[in-house]
């Protein structure tokens, strides 16, 4: 009798082990970036905070997530992402600044999962490769609508456009590949004016490229290029032109200059590098995201895009966006 009571209590014991959820420790988040945030709602640097807000809120118990936050000097970047990686098990950067740091400290701490978001050769770093051509092509087919929109405030006759970058990279190529194709695909005829800042910096560098394509035409500016784009930006409305701006709502900020921005959605991006950290480990070694995604959007829907833009061009481009979504469109 003794042993069919052990038999009972040991089948009992085993079925809980099996079927019980299995216990996991809270994971430890960090995101890291190298500019202060400066408390406005559509700086890049404070939708990184928000983001981290957001983790919390959306996985809860699953992680701990902190914001770390530092100036740009080499003993500061280095001191804080060696802090992070002390403190966690998946530290992402969203900021290059720290990039000539990493392969040290990613070498330091192998067991931490380090995600960038530019080319690095580090040990067992992750990669996000933003598909930029969407976003670009999202901007090209609003310039395009809006150059040839009858009746346009600061719309010319000619059917001309352009796009002014910051460095010339593989992230700046592939934006300016997607913004020809979205304007072509709206009106082949348009022609598309371009230029590179070479630097996220230089503001004169920016203002000066948007006068120059501006008087040659160019009533609409699609400007990526960092905090080098504010040069552009200012001289809008005085000179005439307008701006579709990037990576935040740049028309709630400026609503004289912006028309629409091509954002990328950070919430979006950190609840996707998260999820599959928690689920599989972050096990890929590249990471793709896009319109599909949620990750890559244009703000057609803001305040100011609404005032700005008119409402049968807003829902040709959320067509066009649904289409990219489902990949009736694929930009090559």
């Amino acid at each position: 009798m003794a042993q069919v009571k052990y038999l009972f209590f040991l089948l009992l014991f085993l079925f809980f082990a099996l079927t019980a959820p299995a216990f996991s420790a809270q994971k430890r988040i960090a995101v890291v970036v190298a500019k202060s945030t400066d408390g406005d709602a559509y700086s890049l640097g404070d939708s990184w905070a928000r983001g981290v807000d957001a983790l919390k809120a959306r996985f809860k118990k699953k992680i701990s997530a902190d914001l770390y936050v530092t100036y740009q000097t080499d003993e500061d970047l280095r001191s804080t992402l060696k802090k992070a990686a002390e403190k966690s098990d998946l530290v992402i950067l969203p900021d290059a600044a720290y990039y000539k740091f990493l392969p040290e400290i990613a070498e330091e701490y192998p067991s931490v999962a380090f995600v960038v978001f530019g080319e690095i050769d580090a040990p067992g770093v992750r990669r996000v490769l933003f598909r930029e051509e969407e976003g670009g092509f999202l901007a090209g087919a609003l310039a395009a609508m809006m150059t040839e929109y009858e009746g346009g405030y600061r719309i010319n006759a000619e059917r001309k456009i352009a796009a002014i970058l910051g460095e010339e990279d593989a992230s700046a190529k592939a934006l300016l590949k997607g913004y020809v194709a979205g304007a072509w695909y709206i009106d082949p005829e348009v022609k598309v004016l371009s230029g590179y800042t070479k630097s996220f910096d230089d503001m004169s560098m920016a203002r000066d490229l948007a006068l120059k394509f501006s008087a040659q035409g160019a009533d609409v500016i699609f400007v990526a290029a960092r905090s080098a784009g504010d040069g552009a930006i200012s001289e809008a409305a005085e000179s005439g032109y307008w701006v579709i701006g990037s990576y935040t709502e740049q028309e709630e900020l400026y609503p004289d200059a912006v028309l629409s921005s091509v954002v990328t959605r950070v919430e979006s991006v950190l609840y996707y590098i998260v999820g599959r950290y928690i689920e599989d480990g972050l096990r890929e070694s590249e990471i793709s995201l896009g319109v599909a995604d949620g990750c890559i959007d244009i703000s057609v829907r803001s305040r100011s895009a609404e005032a700005n833009v008119p409402q049968d061009v807003r829902e040709k481009i959320e067509e066009i966006r649904d289409k990219i979504s489902r990949k009736l469109i694929i930009i090559r």
